[in-house]
């Protein structure tokens, strides 16, 4: 899972605390969102998957 703002402009960027408001709700865990990891990590995990 990841989240976003879904932002048009930089003032839409407040729209990120909605999307986070949504993981809480699910449940979620900093482990079961993709950017919330450190960058390093990600890309081990993107290049995992795409090869």
């Amino acid at each position: 899972m990841s989240i976003n703002s879904d932002a048009h402009r930089v003032r839409d960027f407040q729209n990120l605390s909605l999307g986070l408001a949504q993981a809480r709700r699910g449940w979620l865990q900093a482990d079961d969102v993709l950017n919330a990891r450190p960058l390093p990590e990600l890309c081990s995990l993107l290049r995992r998957t795409t090869m």
